[in-house]
């Protein structure tokens, strides 16, 4: 069944903001274009990746590959000096646990269940640690690579009650939705995210690089699961949201859960990882006009001859 992908309005408090200004303060910076009587000429190329999905919260919270599930993505890169590039990436995926199947003993009886779609675009600075020569013919071999940037995500939590997947999140299955002031405000589908992580890329042909990669998305929000405070007042659930969201909101086998009891674990957020492998197709012009050697040496470019 397809998930709802309807976006809500995006309210993100101050503090994500200035971390999300901060961080595109340091790629700038760090992405500052290094001169010297070699100047390197930039290029570029396009690729797509397929991997898994996981994520680390309050119904996975001791990281099991068992709830891994297939991703996709696509990526554009241009690299514009020897050891940076800049990349704009897109990532759609699923993450998903169940505590029917938690590691945690202690947890299996809390009996909660949810998937969630990942539709994420984001843009990063990638830093090669070897360097790469001027044109990219003459790349090395192998490259290991490290990452950081920015994204946006959107995130869909369901749970399924008679075999039909319910949207969480409108439900305020933990009191977001009584609007009384001792529960939290509904919490937004669509978040900052900070990716950061690992790859190696491998010349494969002269415009063709296969390469793996470990990613990992830290995010402001405790509700990839929706599960994260206490459990809310079910009398006052059923009057004014309806038994849907009660029954969601409490899914012991006994219903007998106290009056604001632990449902999940609000000191710590959630965060998801991409672990993919993917290719890589650099083109032979750059986008700045002009033909390209792709060559160790300035000089024509076989394909592109002056």
């Amino acid at each position: 069944m397809p998930l709802n992908m309807k976006l809500f309005p995006i309210k993100f408090p101050l503090m994500k903001s200035k971390t999300a200004i901060l961080v595109l303060l340091i790629l700038f910076f760090l992405a500052k274009p290094v001169h010297s009587q070699n100047p390197f000429q930039p290029y570029f190329g396009m690729g797509l990746s397929a991997g898994v999905t996981n994520y680390t919260g309050d119904l996975n919270d001791n990281f099991s590959y068992k709830f891994s599930k297939l991703a996709f993505g696509a990526h554009f890169s241009l690299v514009f000096n020897k050891h940076f590039s800049a990349r704009a990436t897109y990532l759609n995926g699923e993450i998903a646990a169940s505590d029917a199947q938690n590691s945690i003993l202690a947890n299996r009886g809390r009996n909660l269940n949810f998937r969630s779609n990942i539709s994420e675009v984001g843009a990063n600075i990638v830093y090669n640690l070897f360097g790469l020569q001027a044109g990219f013919l003459a790349r090395a071999r192998y490259t290991p690579y490290v990452f950081l940037g920015i994204a946006i995500f959107h995130f869909n939590p369901q749970d399924s009650i008679n075999g039909n997947w319910i949207d969480l999140q409108p439900l305020g299955t933990e009191g977001q939705t009584l609007g009384s002031g001792k529960y939290p405000e509904p919490y937004s589908r669509t978040q900052f995210a900070i990716p950061l992580g690992i790859g190696f890329d491998y010349k494969l042909l002269n415009n063709l690089d296969i390469g793996v990669e470990l990613g990992f998305r830290k995010t402001f929000t405790d509700y990839l699961d929706d599960v994260s405070g206490t459990y809310p007042d079910e009398t006052l659930l059923r009057a004014n949201v309806g038994n849907l969201s009660a029954d969601l909101s409490d899914r012991t086998l006994r219903h007998n859960v106290k009056l604001h009891s632990p449902r999940g674990d609000p000191g710590a957020n959630d965060s998801y990882f991409y672990t993919n492998i993917h290719f890589t197709y650099y083109f032979y012009w750059t986008i700045f006009g002009g033909r390209f050697s792709g060559s160790k040496h300035s000089g024509d470019c076989w394909a592109f001859p002056k």
